[in-house]
């Protein structure tokens, strides 16, 4: 993996639901960042933001940009056109995402740092969520895995090769097998530790 990627697993565990849908506004989310004239894709307008609801409480410092507000299928690569609009309200150029999906199974923390620079963007979130998911994993990672996990891990593998017909002697586990084959991308918000966002993945 290299450097701009780096993971661990956390032993903190989650609750495997989807946010709920309604929204509050917000002011403002600044300005997009300018595009260089080598930089792929387009410039975008400046969205309205919006606070997205989270069962920690109200009190947030931070919000999801609302292009996040719909779940994604991290199966295949992130939908197209990209999104050059910041991935947040106060635009980082690092982030720590803690990929949640059933409770028994601890969540897969990994760090995101801007490819670029810049704040970090919609595409550039999901890009990186989408090379997560696909990483493969090492067998001292899953060595670690209480017997209950093991058995999600091997299901959603097998679910994984039966659908796409790969080959069982190079494929290997990789992290949405590790998560219990959750793939898609239901909601992103702030968690309850400072600078730590909440990626809730759920099954096709």
């Amino acid at each position: 993996m290299s450097s701009m990627y780096s993971s661990y697993s956390s032993p903190k565990s989650s609750v495997y639901s989807g946010t709920p849908a309604s929204v509050y506004s917000y002011d403002s989310w600044g300005t997009v960042p300018t595009l260089s004239p080598s930089s792929p894709g387009y410039s975008t307008p400046a969205p309205s933001y919006h606070t997205l609801p989270s069962p920690h409480g109200p009190k947030r410092s931070q919000h999801v940009n609302p292009l996040l507000h719909r779940s994604f299928d991290l199966r295949a690569p992130p939908p197209a056109p990209p999104s050059h609009a910041p991935a947040t309200s106060m635009q980082t150029t690092r982030m720590a995402l803690q990929l949640t999906s059933a409770p028994f199974i601890q969540p897969y923390t990994t760090f995101l740092d801007s490819p670029n620079g810049g704040p970090i963007s919609v595409s550039a979130l999901l890009d990186f969520l989408y090379k997560t998911l696909h990483t493969k994993m090492h067998h001292s990672e899953l060595a670690v895995l209480r017997p209950e996990e093991h058995a999600a891990v091997v299901q959603a593998y097998e679910r994984r090769l039966a659908r796409t017909g790969g080959d069982r002697n190079s494929e290997g586990y990789r992290v949405g097998d590790r998560l219990g084959g959750g793939w898609v991308v239901n909601a992103v918000y702030p968690s309850m530790e400072r600078g730590v966002w909440t990626v809730e993945m759920g099954m096709p």
